[in-house]
């Protein structure tokens, strides 16, 4: 039997791997569909930008998910939540941000929660998330985006190894801390990570592959 065709809208090619892993070990049966364009984080940080509003962009490629048959969508860049928002209350499928299901999952832990990015317009979309999901899931310790300096360039550069040290740097720093990798271009740092801080970090796609799984399938 044919499962659920699933569509994953990317800015950035890094992040299209990982997600694709995680169906594979949460749920085969799904079929992704990977859309592409990376476009939109470049036009994020530019300021001098004057083409279609994001609301507008993100909602086409939401729009043509839906032409091609597909029952749930995840994005896969955490620096475009309001206009996700907007598709998940014009859309009746599913329709997930890539990051709620891991802030879920960090804030309930229970302890401090540091959440890591490399793109600096995440950091006040993933601090708006926290602040809003603490209190409804009875978090009282401190929750905090911080960014680590220099690795996007190192990843655009090709250079994946110092990438990857950057960012178990910063974990390490963040003491005792639950560490979430907020984007999933950083995926790949796990391993890092886990060897300097002795703790695996928790990262987006399988929380959100299972999140997913749940709203189509019940």
């Amino acid at each position: 039997m044919t499962g659920p065709r699933i569509a994953l809208i990317h800015a950035v090619s890094l992040a299209i791997a990982p997600v694709v892993a995680a169906f594979g070990s949460h749920w085969p049966q799904a079929r992704p569909v990977s859309l592409l364009d990376e476009s939109l984080q470049p036009d994020r940080d530019a300021a001098s930008y004057g083409g279609p509003s994001f609301h507008e962009r993100l909602g086409r490629l939401a729009d043509y998910a839906l032409d091609i048959g597909s029952e749930g969508i995840l994005f896969t860049c955490s620096a475009f939540a309001d206009e996700i928002e907007a598709v998940k209350a014009r859309l009746a499928i599913p329709v997930y941000r890539p990051d709620e299901a891991v802030l879920e999952a960090a804030l309930r832990t229970g302890g401090n929660v540091v959440v890591l990015v490399t793109f600096g317009p995440s950091i006040g979309v993933l601090s708006t998330q926290l602040r809003e999901l603490a209190p409804k899931l009875g978090h009282t310790g401190a929750a905090e985006v911080r960014l680590v300096p220099d690795a996007l360039d190192a990843v655009r550069a090709g250079d994946r190894d110092r990438h990857d040290t950057l960012i178990a740097a910063a974990a390490a720093a963040a003491g005792d801390a639950t560490i979430v990798l907020g984007q999933y271009s950083m995926t790949g740092a796990a391993e890092a990570v886990l060897e300097a801080t002795g703790r695996r970090p928790l990262t987006g796609p399988d929380q959100a592959v299972l999140k997913l799984k749940h709203a189509v399938t019940g």
